[in-house]
C-alpha cells in the first residue's frame, strides 16, 4: 500500500470518518450532496479522497486512518 494524503485530505478523512471504510464513502458522498456550486475545491477533494479508499482493502482502513493521524 503506497498512499500519500494531503493535510486537508486527512483532515476532511477525520471529519467524515466512519465505522469502516465504506461508511466513509458514504458519509463522503453525502456531504457532497449538500454543496453548493462554488464549491467546487471541496468536492474534487472529496472527489480524490473517495477514489484513495475505493482503491484500498477494508484491512488497510486503520492503515490509511493512521497515515492520516501523522499528515495532520
Amino acid at each position: 500500500m503506497n498512499i500519500t494524503l494531503e493535510k486537508q485530505e486527512a483532515i476532511l478523512l477525520f471529519l467524515y470518518c466512519g465505522d469502516n471504510r465504506s461508511e466513509t464513502i458514504r458519509n463522503l458522498r453525502e456531504m457532497q450532496t449538500h454543496l453548493h456550486a462554488d464549491e467546487q475545491d471541496l468536492r474534487q477533494m472529496a472527489d480524490s479522497l473517495i477514489g484513495t479508499l475505493q482503491e484500498i482493502r477494508d484491512k488497510d482502513f486503520a492503515a490509511v486512518l493512521a497515515l492520516a493521524d501523522d499528515a495532520v
